[in-house]
């Protein structure tokens, strides 16, 4: 008995591996099949053989099945229109859906070829051939309201010009057929517009110099500044993080002569009064912490205590120049020029009736910023 079970387990254990490669070999004629079927179809299609192509597509129709797809979505509605097969077009345009769309990507996919932009191809140069073909049809009026809505769809390059046009030509149609088998395919396929999100986020920086003011003039001359911001954009409004700074020379005084930077942290609010794609001008104020940064300062009585960090206001304007528009169908904004003024006024004054002023800076910089898409419908 136990001879007898071994022997079951020794021919079970060697049969796995020949019903594996005849399950590869299966799989593999399939391709193949697959395969050179698309590209005896493109054969025929360049041959203007339409009959032909009608054969071969409703060949490679028959190796579908739930594994593995023969053609892309849009390689076959092409072929239809060139095959004029428009009771099968319009068919499957009335049954195309999310569920088809799923079904497809679950599948394995033709290899890649030149059929699709071949077929594209023919179909750009051709479109007043096809577009007479379907007028000469008389297909009912909404089947033909569709279908030129689509090849004016599907034809057109993408951009956002042609987008409005095919949304308001999309809204025409709705409204003509408001139960419109064609309604899901108009509504998610053709009619999309997108925008982007009402949260920008952006990072600037740029150099520039300034000069102080009243008693700080006295004690300081600027030489070269910068700032870097970290931007967090609400519609019109912006919201910032900004780290600035001027390096600073200080005059002859009976103490001594030295360098250093002053400094200051602030958090800022500002509104966009153009709102304009190219040209942003955002007036701006903001609170936080400002204090000089100098060896130097430490030896002077009079000075010393501006190196501690002190309350800092800021009042300023951000004038962004855009190289191009919103890009919208990345979603990112484009690289911009900032010039950016500001006064800060730190409050050195309360540590001596000769520490009073402020500092002017001008700079100029680059920024960019980056923002989420949202589809609106």
């Amino acid at each position: 008995m136990k001879r007898n079970i071994l022997i079951l387990v020794l021919l079970f254990a060697s049969a796995f591996p020949a019903f594996a490669q005849i399950e590869n070999e299966i799989e593999q004629s399939k391709k193949e099949k697959i395969a050179k079927g698309r590209t005896y179809l493109l054969e025929k299609f360049l041959d203007r053989d339409y009959d032909k192509v009608k054969e071969i597509k409703d060949y490679l129709l028959e190796l579908e099945d739930e594994n593995y797809a023969v053609l892309v979505p849009a390689e076959y509605w092409h072929i239809l229109f060139w095959t004029k097969e428009y009771d099968a077009l319009t068919a499957d345009f009335r049954g195309f859906d999310s569920t088809r769309i799923e079904a497809f990507k679950n599948k394995v996919k033709p290899e890649r070829d030149q059929l699709g932009e071949q077929l594209t191809r023919k179909c750009i140069e051709d479109e007043h051939l096809i577009r007479f073909n379907l007028q000469e049809a008389q297909l009912p009026a909404e089947d033909n309201d569709f279908l030129s809505l689509f090849l004016d769809w599907d034809l057109k390059p993408f951009n956002e010009e042609n987008q409005d046009q095919w949304n308001e030509k999309a809204d025409q149609f709705l409204a003509k057929y408001p139960n419109s088998a064609y309604e899901w395919f108009v509504r998610h396929a053709i009619r999309v517009k997108i925008e982007e999100d009402n949260w920008v986020w952006g990072l600037g920086f740029g150099l520039g110099s300034g000069k102080f003011t009243k008693d700080l003039n006295t004690w300081m001359s600027p030489t070269l500044g910068g700032f870097m911001c970290i931007e967090a954009n609400y519609k019109r409004c912006r919201f910032s993080f900004v780290m600035d700074g001027v390096d600073i020379k200080l005059r002859e005084n009976p103490s001594e002569k030295g360098d250093g930077s002053i400094l200051a942290f602030n958090l800022t609010a500002g509104y966009d009064l153009i709102g304009w794609r190219r040209i942003d001008l955002t007036p701006f104020v903001g609170i936080g912490v400002g204090f000089i940064s100098s060896k130097s300062l430490k030896n002077i009585p009079e000075l010393k205590e501006l190196t501690e960090m002190r309350v800092n206001c800021e009042l300023g304007a951000d004038l962004d120049i855009r190289f191009s528009e919103y890009t919208k169908k990345k979603g990112v904004l484009p690289y911009y020029i900032r010039l950016r003024y500001w006064y800060d006024s730190p409050s050195f004054g309360k540590i001596g009736p000769n520490l009073n002023g402020g500092c002017h800076c001008f700079m100029v910089g680059v920024g960019a910023s980056l923002a989420r898409e949202k589809r609106v419908y």
